[in-house]
């Protein structure tokens, strides 16, 4: 029979394995939430002190290299990043097209919104385009469609999804689907 004591310890050995369960498993949970915290702060000052900045130029080249990350989320994270910061991110354009053929879905859509952020379309961007038409939220094919009307006629391949987003989803992706139909037949 168990005594007290023995009830005692037992009940703080699962407790201390269950901390241990949830820090390892959400270890990379807790590390994202409070990388892209850090990463909110001192992307507010980049932007405050602009693109000239030393700060600002100092923080495109950490996001530029966390786009090597062997970790996908810190990929993703900082490819978001770099399109938040909008034009005097630049430079990290053809580190960014890279990551359009990422092995990780997530990490190849962010990028690919990043660069519709960053003012540059190109018919490499139809294919992750394509994957967040047809498998993202309504946000998500809303900013698809965006882009791949601005893409143009490179973007023929994707009419078919297209029509097909036409008829689901909100009135602004219908809307934002017709106006793309409509940039790529005009070429």
């Amino acid at each position: 029979m168990l005594t007290p004591e023995d009830i005692k310890a037992q009940n703080h050995f699962l407790m201390g394995a269950l901390v241990v369960g949830l820090l390892l498993f959400g270890i990379n949970y807790l590390t994202g939430f409070f990388t892209r915290i850090h990463l909110q702060n001192e992307e507010v000052m980049a932007i405050e002190h602009g693109a000239k900045s030393a700060l600002y130029q100092q923080m495109v080249s950490e996001l530029i290299e966390d786009l090597h990350s062997e970790i996908d989320w810190q990929r993703q994270l900082a490819a978001m990043e770099l399109g938040h910061l909008g034009g005097g991110a630049e430079r990290a354009l053809p580190e960014l097209e890279k990551l359009l053929h990422d092995k990780q879905t997530k990490v190849r859509q962010t990028a690919v919104l990043a660069l519709a952020r960053l003012g540059n379309y190109s018919g490499a961007m139809v294919g992750p385009l394509l994957e967040l038409l047809e498998g993202g939220s309504d946000h998500d094919k809303y900013l698809a469609a965006k882009a791949l009307g601005q893409i143009g006629k490179e973007a023929k391949p994707a009419v078919p999804a297209l029509r097909k987003a036409m008829q689901s989803g909100q009135d602004e992706v219908r809307s934002a689907v017709a106006e793309a139909l409509m940039q790529i037949e005009k070429g």
